[in-house]
C-alpha cells in the first residue's frame, strides 16, 4: 500500500465520521461509497 492509498483511505474514514465533510464529499462527486 502507498502513502497516498493510506491517506485517502483515512481521508474517506475520517469522512464517514464528520457529516460535513461527507456532504461536501458527495457535492464534489466523491461519494465513492455510495453504492448505486
Amino acid at each position: 500500500m502507498t502513502e497516498t492509498m493510506v491517506a485517502e483511505v483515512m481521508a474517506e474514514l475520517a469522512a464517514f465520521e464528520d457529516p460535513k465533510t461527507r456532504e461536501a464529499n458527495e457535492k464534489h462527486g466523491c461519494a465513492r461509497w455510495r453504492s448505486s
